[in-house]
């Protein structure tokens, strides 16, 4: 997604508008980031079954927690959903501008996926069945589908999940905001709060825990995920009202957002602080948004979204492949050519075949309601 520079500013101490328009552009190569540290962690850490010479060196802490990485996508769309919201008119606006932007993607994605796959059949997850695209392009949890369709139906990609967390926030933030756009932010940290005392009661008591509870808040809701959002959102209103208050309230949260995804595990505790600190300071010193205002993060940014939905199950059948056939290649370099590969294809699907489908797409729908868009 490319990131706008807000309209409407209360404080005047603000920076001026070109420098604010590069902070916003190094959002972007935050993208970039976070999609290189999950490609490190897929690729290095992630599938040590099966691609075990290449990761020899999963214990370093950059591929070891490079997952996180999806939690810095998190922040980020706290922070872009937030700025979203105050452009548009309603939430059924929102929604489609939303759906618009992940469905055309999502849906090339797929169809790649699934026709490539008898090439490709050393992935992970196995030859995917058609039913299995289901969760994906109607971004809704294979949980429920299970029980609308009564079979195991499972993602065809395991990276699809975070897309899925990110809908539920779309949809349920959303609606927050247009009941009440003073308060929207107040309830969004509420249901986070809802998330944090469960978990850390059925952490405490397992035998307090209630199943039909636990299954709404952590799989059909997953708003343990949520924290990070709202210190996105957070961070957004800091920016755009320069407000401290908001700065304070996600300090406050960050503890239990870090507590809600690592829970005991150290590494995780300060793989997420630094996550924290550089988002943070990406928007606010300039020298920090300008390393990340770079072409090199710029154009993995812009390429984040088909490269996250393709990579995971391509890469690792891939470098099975390059090992196989390329000897000569060092061992913890395998992964190397087949994301190469898929990184070139990604770029393809963003700059040329995304754009089509989605106009095509919009053409579909206008035919339909030809006001849709006005």
């Amino acid at each position: 997604m490319t990131l706008v520079q807000p309209s409407v500013h209360s404080s005047p101490s603000l920076r001026p508008p070109a420098q604010e328009a590069s902070r916003i552009r190094s959002l972007d190569g935050l993208r970039g980031l976070a999609i290189l540290l999950v490609l490190g962690f897929h690729a290095f850490a992630r599938w040590a079954e099966y691609i075990p010479w290449a990761s020899v060196h999963g214990d370093w802490i950059v591929f070891k927690y490079g997952y996180l990485g999806v939690h810095l996508f998190f922040l980020i769309s706290g922070f872009v959903i937030y700025l979203t919201l105050d452009k548009c008119a309603g939430w059924g606006d929102f929604m489609l501008r939303r759906w618009l932007r992940l469905f055309p993607s999502m849906l090339i994605a797929t169809v790649l996926i699934v026709s490539t796959a008898f090439l490709l059949h050393e992935r992970p997850s196995g030859i995917p069945r058609l039913i299995d695209t289901l969760p994906g392009l109607l971004f809704i949890e294979p949980i429920l589908l299970n029980k609308i369709f009564g079979t195991q139906i499972e993602l065809i990609e395991g990276a699809f999940w975070s897309l899925l967390v990110e809908v539920k926030f779309y949809v349920i933030f959303g609606a927050m905001y247009f009941f009440s756009k003073s308060k929207g932010i107040y309830a969004l940290i509420a249901l986070f709060f809802v998330s944090f005392l469960y978990h850390t009661v059925t952490h405490l008591f397992p035998e307090a825990g209630i199943k039909i509870v636990g299954t709404i808040i952590t799989h059909v809701l997953t708003l343990q995920h949520f924290g990070w959002f709202a210190i996105g959102a957070l961070l957004y209103k800091k920016y755009s009202e320069n407000k401290n208050k908001y700065l304070y309230m996600a300090l406050a949260i960050l503890p239990l957002a870090i507590l809600e995804t690592g829970w005991t595990d150290i590494g995780v505790a300060i793989s997420c602080m630094v996550i924290f600190i550089i988002f943070a300071t990406t928007l606010f010193v300039d020298h920090v948004a300008k390393i990340f205002s770079s072409r090199f993060f710029i154009f993995f940014g812009a390429i984040s979204y088909p490269l996250y939905l393709i990579h995971e199950n391509a890469m690792v059948a891939l470098a099975i492949k390059t090992h196989q056939y390329f000897d000569f290649i060092p061992d913890m370099l395998t992964p190397i050519p087949g994301l190469v590969l898929i990184i070139f294809v990604a770029w393809v699907i963003e700059r040329y075949i995304e754009p089509f489908v989605k106009r095509r797409i919009k053409l579909a729908l206008m035919q339909i309601r030809p006001t849709l868009f006005n």
